[in-house]
């Protein structure tokens, strides 16, 4: 009994020595700590069991348990069974980890059988809150054709905007990550929401993808605050792959966004290959671009009424016109337009005419690819000089893109900013312009088949007005709708009408303002925006104004772009101001 107690005894201090005098590099705390959703002293997952204080303790610590047999080390293994499955093949501890005597962690491995893992983006969608910047999220591609999604999201169940901010920024909401069938996410993304599903496969080892496997059934019930600004869908997706990789993990202080995420995924080497699926919204704009509205609508009226008139029209015609009449079939019967037997009929005739389909193939990589977009944070510096005083503004936009800036590989002219401060700085003022809590505005070309309405909203403060170089203190909020078409792929024109609600000094007022304007893309890297607008009552006095902008920007490289402008504004009691303004913008 002695000598048994003694046995026993020595074979503990063993391992635990053993585990003492292991030494871990600075890749194994990485990983550890990627494990634990740890940055620094940020803790991302609030759950007690993921807090960590001494990283290097704790994997020693598990070692220990590892090289047991006991119960304590099968609760373990089922609890945390990635973190016992990186630490047994890292310091090679036993031939291998067995789960069979975890009944919930073997049915969920079972149920998704992984064998290799994809990133999913969903393209931006300006009219939803929750989308405006995109979405990214797993696909877990398993045997036998099983695929899952693996998002992390919160529910947007407010349109009161400043409670909504608040809530996202300071005080957190409420995380909830899921996995579910894929099908039903790429169905609503794509169906639904008329989103580009693009899907970057990620070239990972068998270790890595049952490492990530695991992980994600940790992160199973635990309590993950939503931030909008450090913690949201892009930031947990990339410190997910980041335990199989942690050089791509951000700090916990960064802004990512989804376009973020899927640049860092595919400048680290990760990607192997990435297809899209293109919604119905995009292929009838895409494949109808050199398709005239009236050939549209008469296309429109053979898919409906007239399959002989059809057939005789699809003689000798291009590739992208087949493709285009595929997507308008499809809409209609998606419509209920018509019925499934004359869907498929029309298809049948669609498809005799094109006998070579299956060796035609469409490059789309060159066409809205968002790898090819800018950073969705930037700022901008301007010396502006007018008839006042010239002075330094400067731009800060923590999150998207402006209409002024390169969004040829965007679905739309688009804009978005989230809490964006605009400061001057002359020779005797430093001053808060504008301060935009919310405002998003997008110009979509108007299509005869896909519709499409262009139109803004913002709201946002009021510090100082540049125009007649006073401070002021104005709340604001407007909104506007309009339409906007495309006579070249290169020219855009739209107008709208709308109307601003301010408040300033216990006084409300109402602005309604008509306003047009263009978007050109010329040789050389450089956009042109145009505007002029016309507004009536605007600071409550009853009169008219006249405001008018042109801007130039110089896309110089991937991520900086010069800038040169001129405003005039006049109002009906004669008030009139031009200004010029030049400078720089980084992206980052």
């Amino acid at each position: 009994m002695k000598r048994s107690a003694f046995a026993s005894f020595f074979l503990i201090f063993s391992i635990s020595f053993q585990a003492i005098c292991i030494e871990l590099t600075e890749r194994d705390y990485r990983v550890y700590d990627a494990l634990l959703h740890k940055k620094s002293e940020i803790q991302n997952v609030q759950s007690k069991s993921f807090i960590s204080t001494n990283s290097g303790k704790e994997i020693k610590n598990i070692i220990s348990l590892l090289k047991r047999n006991d119960e304590k080390k099968r609760e373990y293994v089922c609890q945390f069974p990635a973190r016992a499955y990186w630490i047994n093949e890292r310091f090679y501890l036993n031939e291998d980890i067995s789960f069979e005597h975890c009944p919930d962690l073997k049915k969920y491995l079972d149920s998704i059988s992984a064998e290799s893992i994809s990133l999913v983006y969903a393209s931006e969608n300006l009219t939803s809150p929750s989308s405006f910047m995109g979405h990214t999220y797993l696909k877990i591609n398993g045997q036998n054709e099983k695929e899952h999604a693996v998002s992390y999201f919160t529910e947007v169940d407010t349109i009161n905007i400043p409670k909504l901010m608040y809530d996202s920024i300071v005080t957190g909401k409420e995380g909830y990550f899921i996995v579910s069938p894929y099908q039903e996410s790429e169905d609503y993304y794509s169906d639904i929401e008329s989103r580009n599903i693009y899907e970057y496969h990620l070239g990972l080892a068998d270790f890595e993808v049952k490492l990530i496997s695991l992980h994600l059934w940790e992160l199973k019930d635990k309590r993950i605050d939503y931030f909008f600004h450090t913690h949201n869908c892009a930031t947990i997706t990339l410190d997910i792959l980041g335990v199989v990789n942690p050089s791509i993990i951000k700090p916990g202080s960064d802004w990512l966004s989804p376009l973020d995420v899927i640049k860092i995924v595919n400048q680290s080497d990760m990607v192997t290959q990435a297809t899209v699926k293109p919604s119905l919204n995009w292929r009838l704009r895409a494949y109808g671009r050199e398709v005239s509205n009236f050939e549209k609508e008469t296309l429109l009226g053979y898919l409906k009424n007239d399959s002989y008139i059809l057939e005789r029209n699809l003689v000798n015609k291009p590739a992208l016109y087949y493709h285009y009449l595929l997507a308008l079939n499809e809409m209609l019967y998606l419509d209920n337009l018509i019925t499934e037997v004359k869907w498929l009929n029309n298809e049948n005739i669609i498809d005799g005419h094109f006998l070579d389909k299956n060796y035609t193939s469409i490059d789309v990589s060159n066409f809205k690819n968002p790898l090819r977009r800018s950073s969705d944070s930037q700022i901008a510096i301007q010396l502006v000089s007018n008839h006042n005083e010239d002075y330094l503004q400067f731009d800060i936009l923590p999150a998207s893109h402006l209409l002024t800036d390169d969004n040829r590989h965007a679905f739309s002219e688009s804009s978005l900013k989230l809490l964006s401060p605009k400061v001057i700085l002359s020779k005797n003022k430093f001053k808060l312009e504008k301060f935009e809590l919310y405002s998003i505005a997008q110009y979509i070309p108007y299509d005869p088949i896909a519709g499409g309405v262009s139109g803004y909203f913002s709201i946002g403060y009021s510090g100082f007005d540049i125009y007649q170089f006073d401070s002021e203190s104005r709340f604001y909020s407007n909104a506007g709708l309009g339409l906007s078409v495309q006579p070249h792929p290169s020219l855009q024109l739209y107008s709208t009408f709308g109307l601003e609600a301010s408040l300033a000094h216990g006084n409300i007022w109402l602005t309604p303002a008509f306003d047009v304007g263009a978007f050109a893309y010329l040789k050389g890297n450089n956009k042109v925006s145009f505007s002029s607008k016309i507004l009536y009552n605007e600071f409550g006095s009853g009169g008219y104004g006249i405001e008018s902008k042109l801007q130039n920007s110089y896309f110089w490289e991937s991520n900086k772009s010069l800038v040169f402008g001129f405003k005039h504004k006049k109002v009906d009691y004669g008030h009139e101001q031009i200004s010029a303004s030049a400078g720089v913008k980084i992206y980052y």
